[in-house]
């Protein structure tokens, strides 16, 4: 099993659920106001200086569904052209 981190600037916040909903991704965890600054993007800080935000997302996706899941986020993240969409992957050695 895989964990995702997927990090987006809140603007794509619901391009990002739509293609959660056409893969049948239905449980995940959100973080909402996540600021900072990536390799990728402007800082989002919040603030007048640099505003907007960030949310993040966990997502657990079983072995056999990852690598249709990676293509899509691979295809988000080239649409979006690096604006503020990045996703981390860990293996879950146990669930608890």
């Amino acid at each position: 099993m895989k964990m995702l981190q997927i990090i987006c600037d809140s603007g794509f916040e619901d391009y990002l659920l739509e293609n959660f909903e056409k893969e049948g991704i239905k449980y995940f965890t959100k973080i909402e106001k996540a600021l900072g600054k990536g390799s990728s993007s402007e800082p989002h800080l919040d603030s007048h200086i640099w505003p907007g935000f960030h949310v993040l997302y966990f997502v657990a996706v079983q072995d056999e569904k990852y690598d249709k899941i990676k293509k899509l986020l691979l295809k988000m993240k080239k649409e979006l052209k690096g604006r503020g969409f990045k996703v981390f992957v860990y293996d879950i050695f146990e669930e608890i």
